[in-house]
């Protein structure tokens, strides 16, 4: 075979892989995929950008994800009723690049309204479990989530899994009936049972990659590069989760 035969055989191959990857679709609220803009591929929940780069995703193919590092690097995105649940799934494919190590070292990737507040979730990493507001500590960041009006340790609420700057990571937090789950990378690495609220609702809208409601104290801004988010309004399976980690880092490539 020569080599231009072999090169469109290839094409074809990557074309056709690409053309058939998508992630579940059944309770799909929104899905951002950062293919050249930030807008919901699924729906309208279409975002605002702020002081984000166009950057190579996961596969390594340029304009298929952003990277944020500004402090005021962030994407909005307007409320819409659906964006209160029951049950949700928070999805992200991402790549830290540094942390945020000032005062409680929140790392957002994603937030609704504030931790702690109804209808509010979150997702992303901090050392939060290990050390106390004002003592910062890289080799400890992991991952997080919180939903509702739940008061809980930080450390119920955390994986055991390190973050490390360099490094992608397909994240996927999950709550239904009082469970939350946490998945990296496919893997289930943390559970908590016996959350005795709901999640609530509000008019609040969602944030990615800042708190926005934190101040010049208190960003939380993620540094690194977002591929790909997404929001169910369900627990996913885990064969769902594997899933949307294999197929969406293929998604626009």
């Amino acid at each position: 075979m020569t080599f231009a035969r072999f090169a469109l055989t290839l094409t074809y191959l990557l074309l056709a892989l690409t053309a058939t990857s998508q992630i579940p679709t059944n309770g799909l609220v929104a899905h951002w995929p950062f293919t050249g803009n930030v807008n919901d591929a699924h729906g309208t929940h279409h975002g605002n950008a702020n002081n984000i780069v166009p950057a190579q995703g996961k596969m390594g193919m340029n304009n298929t994800a952003y990277q944020f590092n500004h402090a005021n690097a962030f994407i909005g995105v307007p409320y819409q009723s659906d964006m209160n649940m029951s049950a949700i799934s928070m999805c992200a494919i991402l790549k830290p690049n540094a942390f945020y190590t000032n005062t409680c070292q929140g790392n957002y990737v994603l937030i609704r309204g504030t931790i702690g507040s109804s209808g509010g979730y979150f997702h992303g990493f901090s050392d939060n479990a290990y050390n106390n507001c004002n003592a910062a500590d890289t080799n400890l960041y992991v991952f997080s989530v919180h939903v509702g009006p739940i008061t809980m340790p930080n450390s119920a609420m955390q994986s055991n899994t390190k973050v490390h700057t360099g490094s992608w990571y397909c994240v996927v937090m999950t709550y239904d009936s009082g469970t939350t789950k946490i998945y990296v990378d496919g893997a289930l690495v943390n559970t908590t049972t016996g959350w005795s609220t709901t999640i609530g609702s509000s008019t609040d809208s969602i944030c990615i990659g800042k708190f926005p409601w934190g101040g010049p104290g208190f960003p939380y801004n993620f540094n690194g590069v977002l591929d790909d988010i997404a929001i169910y309004n369900r627990a996913l399976t885990q064969s769902e989760i594997d899933s949307y980690c294999t197929n969406a880092p293929l998604i626009g490539n």
